[in-house]
């Protein structure tokens, strides 16, 4: 049976057209159709060649050996000439040997208090506090200082 859209067009064909003309059309509406078919058969095995060829290629990679790396070679050797320290090089500190650290520098203390303000004291100020303890103010930078208290139980 044939479908609407095919008798609509046998029955408008077939008054107005010649029968060359209804061949014609009917042959280029089959190499059309030929050509899509033909078409989406070589996308369908070009896509299967190309899924197939990955799969190889990875496959082969997979099992292809472990490539070695070139066979390390040994560096150059290098003479390094030194001499002994002399004993006048070597510092050495002993427990007690420093009685008094002093600096120049200042360092800021900021105290909790209500008001919010602090006051600035400097190294031997600080030290002052703290008489009873023995302590060492170790400057890293010129704005970086540590306080180390050196028994703290004591």
């Amino acid at each position: 049976m044939k479908q609407t859209t095919e008798q609509l067009l046998d029955d408008v064909l077939e008054d107005a057209a010649p029968p060359e003309f209804r061949a014609a059309l009917m042959d280029k509406t089959l190499r059309s159709a030929r050509r899509r078919k033909r078409t989406r058969r070589f996308n369908a095995t070009l896509g299967a060649t190309a899924v197939a060829g990955i799969f190889l290629l990875s496959f082969w990679k997979m099992r292809e050996p472990a490539t070695l790396p070139a066979q390390m070679r040994q560096p150059d050797s290098m003479v390094v000439n030194s001499q002994p320290v002399q004993p006048r090089q070597i510092v050495t500190t002993q427990l007690g040997s420093i009685e008094e650290f002093v600096s120049s520098a200042f360092t800021e203390v900021r105290t909790s208090g209500s008001s919010g303000l602090y006051q600035e004291i400097d190294d031997q100020q600080l030290l002052a506090l703290l008489s009873d303890r023995s302590a060492v103010l170790v400057h890293h930078g010129p704005h970086q200082a540590e306080l180390i208290i050196v028994n703290p139980g004591n």
